[in-house]
């Protein structure tokens, strides 16, 4: 696997082989942890790896193959709920959606699982991106569990509306407020660019920029590190933001923030691997 998942990352491979690589024989392992990091290595790969005429349909085979696996998962097994926790972050078609709302409403009940509030929050997140839930359905889950993982799956929800609007005012509270606390920001931030639509981040560019050295002298350490490396619009996959950046980098002088420029130098080398791949 590991062998596998460098070939990929350094663009000697052909992405889409990878994922079918791990389609056809994950379900066969057994460690919890090397299934874990096979799903996220399939989130990045779908979403960044993959050319653009092809991660959409990428993207929707991987949706359909977690879904067929965690159907054929052993009863209760840790696979069948790893499967079914990734599946949210992948499904796109009115098909898949519509699997993902029987499973939250237990119209479709896979043998042995059990929903929990950690599992409601991802099934009810994916229809969140996909256009299926409202701030409304945010709300009302949140009421029913307004605990401290609650209050960050909603905060991580509010944050992955897919509509301009919304996207404009999590970029506001999170970027312009003191609302939110750490651990809400760390999440609201990663629901920022849970977009099944990634042309909804293009406004975020210049306004990434714009806001950056700002980010970085309003706020902690930790906040500022949070928004810079999850705001950062990575899912646009494009030639268009490496340039951004890297001009950013050369015009603006950072001699005395070394850790925002290596922040900033990262995230362009996450690009730059992509648009290798």
């Amino acid at each position: 696997w590991g062998a596998a998942w460098d070939a990929t990352r350094d663009g000697e491979t052909n992405p889409r082989e990878f994922i079918q690589l791990v389609l056809n024989n994950i379900e066969t392992e057994s460690e919890s942890t090397t299934i874990l990091t096979l799903l996220r290595q399939l989130v990045t790969t779908g979403s960044l790896y993959v050319a653009a005429a092809h991660r959409e349909k990428a993207l929707e085979q991987i949706a359909d193959g977690l879904l067929n696996l965690a159907r054929k998962a052993d009863a209760g097994s840790d696979l069948q709920l790893q499967f079914t926790k990734f599946f949210p972050q992948f499904a796109r078609t009115e098909a898949q959606l519509d699997a993902l709302q029987n499973i939250l409403d237990g119209k479709e009940k896979l043998a042995g699982l059990t929903i929990d509030a950690d599992l409601k929050w991802e099934l009810l997140t994916g229809l969140v991106v996909g256009g299926r839930a409202t701030a409304a359905d945010i709300d009302a889950a949140l009421a029913a569990d307004n605990t401290a993982n609650g209050q960050k799956a909603a905060a991580l929800a509010k944050a992955a509306l897919p509509q301009a609007a919304a996207k404009a005012a999590a970029w506001n509270q999170q970027v312009n407020t003191d609302e939110l606390s750490n651990a809400l920001v760390s999440n609201a931030s990663m629901g920022f660019g849970r977009v099944l639509d990634s042309t909804l981040l293009e406004p975020f560019v210049e306004r990434y920029f714009a806001d950056a050295l700002k980010i970085w002298d309003s706020k902690t350490y930790k906040i500022a590190e949070y928004l810079l490396v999850n705001l950062y619009p990575i899912q646009l996959a494009s030639e268009g933001l490496a340039k951004t950046t890297r001009d950013w980098l050369a015009k603006t002088d950072l001699s005395d923030k070394a850790a925002l420029k290596r922040m900033v130098v990262e995230n362009l080398a996450a690009l730059e691997r992509a648009l290798k791949a």
